[in-house]
C-alpha cells in the first residue's frame, strides 16, 4: 500500500502549492527547438493526454500555451506540473516544465512527460 501513501504525501506538499507559485518558480526544464510553437503543443496535448489529465490553454495574443496537470477531487485541487510553451521567434519554441515537488525533494513530473517534450520539439 506505497502508492497511496506517497499520493497522499504528495498531495499534502504539492497543497502547499498554488498555481501562481508554480508559475512563478523555476522550470525543472527546458529546452529550445526549431518547430512551431503550435505544432508542438498539439503533440504535447495529443502524447500527455493519453496518460494523464491534462488541460491546455492556449494564450494566441502571446503565441503561447501552457499544459497542465492538476491533481485532486473536484473540492481539492493541486498542481502536480505544467509544460509552457511559446514561440521565441518564427519557426522556434521554447518549452519549460515547472513541478512542484515529491517529500524526497524531486520533481513531480515522470520523466516521460519531459521525454514527451523532447519527442514533439523533435526535427
Amino acid at each position: 500500500m506505497r502508492f497511496p501513501a506517497v499520493l497522499v504525501a504528495t498531495l499534502v506538499i504539492a497543497a502547499c502549492t498554488s498555481v501562481n507559485e508554480l508559475r512563478s518558480s523555476s522550470p525543472v526544464q527546458s529546452a529550445d527547438f526549431a518547430k512551431d510553437y503550435r505544432v508542438v503543443t498539439d503533440c504535447l496535448s495529443d502524447r500527455l493526454s493519453a496518460t494523464y489529465e491534462v488541460a491546455t490553454t492556449a494564450q494566441l495574443s502571446e503565441r503561447s500555451a501552457t499544459i497542465s496537470y492538476i491533481l485532486g477531487s473536484p473540492d481539492i485541487r493541486v498542481p502536480a506540473w505544467e509544460i509552457t510553451v511559446r514561440e521565441t521567434a518564427v519557426g522556434r519554441t521554447g518549452a519549460e516544465l515547472r513541478s512542484v515537488e515529491t517529500v524526497w525533494g524531486t520533481p513531480y513530473a515522470e520523466p516521460d512527460v519531459w521525454a514527451a517534450v523532447e519527442r514533439c520539439g523533435a526535427s
